[in-house]
């Protein structure tokens, strides 16, 4: 009987153990994986800055590109304009000295 007792307290104190290592493992596991999901969360919020930056700078360039062109027109434009007037300012005050 005292054998039987033994045995149900040693199996006890194993089981006890058992139960302390598994909690301890969990609890390691636990840590790894909050510690991983930390590492993975910084790394994703570098990754969208990054790409943000990336994308905002060229969009930026973009905008550049498209008004550069839009200016070069405009003073093409506005070149053509100019010397539209000229030719007629000159006719005009060629007019005006042979009237006069």
């Amino acid at each position: 009987m005292k054998e039987i007792i033994t045995s149900i307290l040693q199996a006890e104190e194993c089981a006890e153990q058992i139960v302390l290592d598994a909690t301890e493992k969990a609890k390691k596991l636990l840590e790894e994986g909050e510690q991983k999901v930390q590492a993975e969360e910084k790394k994703a919020v570098a990754l969208f800055n990054l790409e943000r930056k990336t994308t905002l700078s060229k969009a930026e360039e973009e905008a550049k590109n498209q008004y550069n062109k839009i200016m070069e027109k405009a003073q093409l434009e506005a070149k053509a304009l100019k010397d539209q007037s000229k030719d007629k300012i000159e006719k005009i005050a060629q007019k005006i000295v042979e009237e006069i």
